[in-house]
């Protein structure tokens, strides 16, 4: 077309003149929107799924994804609204993938069958090679160059993603309990064997705690705790146990001026 710019087909945008709010059209979401970062390629579906889920619930639109949102009569007044809803969603589901993905789903009525089609086609194939190569970072990660609280992090991020990848079904709550508390214990172990050698000596503190801590988030009070203290001088690296008698805990943080 003269003087305008050529689109793929997978690509679902609108043209809006400064009298449209980009954001909004008639009261309801623009279905060109950007909804995440992470554009589905084929091989990300797991991050795709969660940073899109969690997009569509914020909008309270996760009916159309699970089914719940039923088509209405084509004469029930609701219909409108229904159709109109129904594109909008298929449409930020497209424009949340690259356009070879895009075109490959964009057929679809609806957003659940084009969300159940690519949960079929790529959830389950790639968790046994995306379980390995998280495992295999998270069994060559050492603090080395990093802060405590990034060293911490990272890990927390791995974790996170194989909690993820996770799809054991336990039929019993007390086992399933207890499998947390042991998965919690290795990675504590995982901390601690990555730190630096020059953390040493907190680490020898950390595994003469009984029972042995809980790995927690950065404590607002970690300046207070004189082992901290003791610590952020030597090192520069905070690794803090927390005061609760009952249950001491394990927080990594950053160093903190004087």
């Amino acid at each position: 077309m003269a003087g305008g710019k050529e689109t793929s087909s997978s690509e679902v945008t609108s043209a809006s003149s400064g009298a449209v709010n980009p954001i909004q059209i008639d009261g309801f979401e623009a279905p060109f929107q950007q909804i995440t970062s992470h554009k589905f390629n084929g091989q990300n579906f797991v991050q795709w799924s969660h940073s899109v889920m969690m997009f569509i619930e914020g909008k309270g639109k996760e009916d159309y994804l699970t089914g719940d949102a039923a088509q209405p009569d084509e004469k029930d007044p609701k219909f409108k609204t229904w159709k109109t809803e129904n594109s909008m969603v298929r449409s930020w589901l497209i424009n949340s993938m690259n356009t070879e993905m895009g075109e490959n789903f964009m057929y679809y009525k609806t957003p659940k069958e084009m969300w159940d089609a690519v949960k079929r086609s790529y959830s389950n194939r790639e968790n046994t090679s995306e379980i390995f190569r998280l495992k295999g970072i998270l069994n060559d990660l050492h603090q080395g160059e990093l802060n405590v609280m990034e060293y911490f992090n990272t890990l927390s991020r791995h974790w996170q993603q194989l909690d993820i990848l996770d799809e054991t079904t336990w039929h019993c709550a007390e086992d399933h309990k207890r499998y947390k508390e042991i998965l919690e214990r290795d990675r504590v172990y995982k901390f601690l064997l990555g730190l630096n050698k020059t953390l040493d000596d907190v680490r020898g503190r950390i595994l003469s705690t009984k029972p042995l801590p809980d790995m927690l988030l950065p404590s607002p009070h970690e300046d207070h705790n004189p082992i901290a203290r003791t610590n952020k001088e030597e090192t520069g690296l905070g690794v803090i146990i927390a005061s609760d008698p009952d249950t001491p805990k394990i927080v990594a943080g950053k160093s903190m001026g004087n």
